[in-house]
């Protein structure tokens, strides 16, 4: 009976020993799985991104020589100044009375900043009359743009040629101008008062003796003698002497 209750009891021992040797086992093996875990969580992150390879749509081709570029030849500036006026006595017919700007605007082919600039640089030459708009103000956004406009906001509807010709005039100019001697420079001013012509007249008379190529008109850099007062204008500058050619 002895021998059995001391079998029974070796035997319990050992099963007890057996269980905690196996759950020493267990809680280390827990152990080392969180040890792993933390230095994992621990270790800096690396985002891998791969691009998939898209097929290539281009087909492949053989390279072409580069055709030979000729060097191509500046064209001449069209005379804009001449289709413009060409366009205005072609829709005057003759006649100096008043005519629809965008007649002429619609004959002469011109982009509107060049047709505007060229009516305008005409005006202030006094080669052509330009009637103002009384009432701008009415006039929708459109047909605003159809009509020649100033940097003063004046808006013009219609353009004559001048009632006056510069034929009577540019003899009686430029005989007075040769008194003054040939290739003597002479002031304008001067000669406006000696040759006893309206300011009107003279400076239609200079401009056409100018383009004729009778005359050269330059201006005076000297601040002491040069005086706008008298000058000829052209395109806005002033002119102070001419020299017959």
């Amino acid at each position: 009976m002895r021998k059995r209750r001391a079998a029974a009891r070796e035997r319990g021992r050992k099963l007890v020993e057996a269980a905690r040797a196996r759950a020493r086992k267990l809680v280390e093996a827990a152990r080392a799985r969180a040890r792993t875990l933390l230095e994992v969580a621990s270790r800096p992150r690396v985002r891998l991104v791969v691009k998939e390879a898209k097929p290539s749509t281009k087909r492949r081709t053989k390279a072409t020589p580069k055709p030979k570029v000729r060097p191509v030849k500046p064209t001449p500036s069209p005379d804009y100044e001449s289709a413009f006026l060409t366009a205005l006595r072609k829709v005057a017919g003759g006649s100096r009375g008043l005519i629809s700007i965008g007649d002429v605007r619609s004959a002469s082919g011109l982009p509107k900043p060049i047709f505007d600039a060229l009516a305008l640089r005409l005006m202030r030459e006094r080669r052509l009359v330009l009637h103002e708009h009384d009432f701008p103000q009415s006039l929708s956004a459109a047909k605003r743009a159809e009509l020649v406009e100033d940097a003063k906001g004046r808006v013009f509807v219609g353009m004559a040629l001048p009632l006056l010709t510069a034929e009577p005039y540019e003899s009686k100019l430029l005989a007075k101008a040769k008194l003054y001697g040939a290739g003597n420079p002479v002031r304008i001013a001067s000669l406006r008062k000696d040759v006893g012509l309206t300011p009107g007249e003279f400076d239609l008379a200079l401009g056409a003796l100018q383009r004729l190529g009778k005359v050269a008109l330059y201006r005076d850099d000297n601040r002491a003698t040069a005086k706008n007062e008298g000058a000829y204008f052209v395109s806005g500058e002033p002119r102070h002497i001419l020299y017959v050619r």
